[in-house]
């Protein structure tokens, strides 16, 4: 999957990442198999590095033979916590192991069906490790609420004012109050839990580098109207 560096440290690519490299000895912190060589698994799941005899033996079978691309994790899933003890460097296997309890924990989060479970849930001991999936949900009830919105301006300008318009505005301001909820949560729990200076600046960056509104040039013309002021 691609990556978005706007949601990375400046230093990210020249300084950050490189260190995490070199300390890791460019090699897998889980499985140890060093960086960019040519792999296959066995049956028992265990990494054998390529040689003119494993890949005669894979032209012959199809087995699929790997080049390996270490990847820099970060174990509490916090892209802006980049402290050393933070960071590891893994495989594209052990990347995914390690990210699989994560993307559980987001499906879990999306399947509760009222919003008041999301808040209850996030009074709970330990829920800030939520941190990274009620972000993911206020991005999407802010896009909802400037989607809902765009259609309404539209149908303002075209003058209609009935029970529907009335309707649409309701739920953009029902949206508008859940993100608000969502984004003071995390902005206290990033400055509570992880001692970021500035909160806000993370999440206006974070934000307005992940502008995937789905809809009618109008409903992106709202939200480019709108994106200087979207905290």
């Amino acid at each position: 999957m691609p990556i978005n560096y706007l949601r990375y440290h400046p230093d990210w690519k020249d300084i950050i990442r490189p260190q995490a490299l070199k300390a890791a000895n460019h090699r897998c912190q889980k499985c140890y198999v060093p960086n960019r060589i040519l792999i296959i698994y066995d049956g028992d799941g265990k990494w054998l590095e390529v040689d003119d005899l494993i890949s005669d033996h894979c032209k012959k079978t199809g087995q699929r033979i790997i080049r390996v691309v270490l990847t820099t994790a970060h174990l509490n899933h916090l892209v802006i916590d980049n402290r050393p003890e933070n960071l590891n460097m893994l495989c594209q296997k052990c990347h995914l192991n390690h990210d699989r309890e994560h993307h559980t924990e987001m499906k879990r989060f999306a399947r509760l069906a009222k919003f008041e479970e999301v808040m209850e849930q996030l009074t709970m001991p330990g829920s800030e490790k939520a941190l990274p999936q009620i972000f993911a949900l206020y991005r999407a009830k802010r896009n909802q609420h400037l989607q809902l919105m765009a259609i309404f301006n539209n149908r303002q300008a075209k003058g209609y004012n009935s029970n529907y318009d009335k309707s649409i505005l309701k739920l953009a301001n029902l949206y508008k109050s859940h993100f608000e909820q969502l984004l003071l949560w995390a902005t206290t729990t990033l400055a509570n839990h992880y001692n970021h200076p500035d909160p806000y600046a993370f999440y206006t960056k974070y934000y307005a580098s992940d502008l995937k509104l789905i809809g009618s040039s109008s409903t992106k013309k709202y939200h480019a109207n709108h994106e200087t002021n979207i905290i």
